[in-house]
């Protein structure tokens, strides 16, 4: 093979990964845009939504894996469904879909995409809620938060998460901090690298957290939808 076909193959295979590396990556996560997971759901850099699903009495609303062809591949859709009347919150968008939280009053929540002509509108959230709709105590799971006002808009925070290994391997988190909230959004904890950062994101009767990893033992972490007790 001569130097020059050489070169223009290797041009060829580098600017076929450059593209593969632009269309395949999500600028909010380093992930993949059609990713929507659990695991993920909380820390996506967005303003979240809330929407109820719509439709004629119990009718459904499949969800869809990602990852893939999907969510718009055959084979996509899930057993899992919500029916008309059920509150979901929106996280972000993909192609005819909407990336989506459900929690029942029972049991775990699911998260996946729904097709967003099922939705009735995306709700518009209290850009600015009053400092009192902060107060509470929020649970997600074992996980803890609690909220107390101090003065003028300032809030004290302080809460538990928990990660449960094997037996009765239990590795705790802890978050004791206070600052105002900007609009819907309360971020805490210090400027360094290695402290304990937490991001919290009030729509309703949601409290949306996330952190940095850095707030107690190993696989901790506050991630969640929390809800008042």
């Amino acid at each position: 093979m001569s130097f020059v076909k050489a070169a223009a193959l290797i041009l060829l295979v580098l600017g076929t990964f450059g593209v593969h590396g632009q269309t395949d990556e999500s600028p909010e996560d380093g992930n993949p845009p059609n990713w929507c997971r659990n695991g993920h759901f909380p820390g996506y850099k967005t303003e979240f939504r809330v929407s109820r699903i719509t439709g004629a009495k119990n009718s459904r609303s499949y969800f869809y894996k990602d990852g893939g062809k999907c969510p718009e591949g055959n084979d996509c859709r899930e057993i899992a469904y919500v029916i008309a009347g059920d509150e979901v919150i929106i996280a972000k968008t993909y192609g005819e879909f909407s990336c989506a939280w459900f929690q029942p009053k029972k049991g775990n929540a699911t998260v996946g995409w729904i097709k967003t002509v099922d939705l009735a509108g995306i709700e518009i959230v209290e850009r600015d809620p009053k400092i009192d709709m902060w107060a509470g105590s929020w649970v997600y799971g074992s996980s803890n938060i609690e909220i107390r006002r101090a003065r003028g808009n300032e809030l004290l925070v302080s809460g538990n998460a928990f990660w449960h290994g094997f037996g009765d391997n239990i590795h705790i988190g802890e978050v004791a901090e206070r600052g105002r909230p900007s609009g819907n959004r309360l971020k805490l904890g210090g400027a360094d690298e290695y402290d304990c950062r937490v991001q919290m994101q009030l729509i309703g009767r949601y409290l949306i957290v996330s952190d940095n990893r850095q707030c107690g033992g190993v696989n901790v972490t506050f991630d969640g939808v929390y809800r008042k007790k």
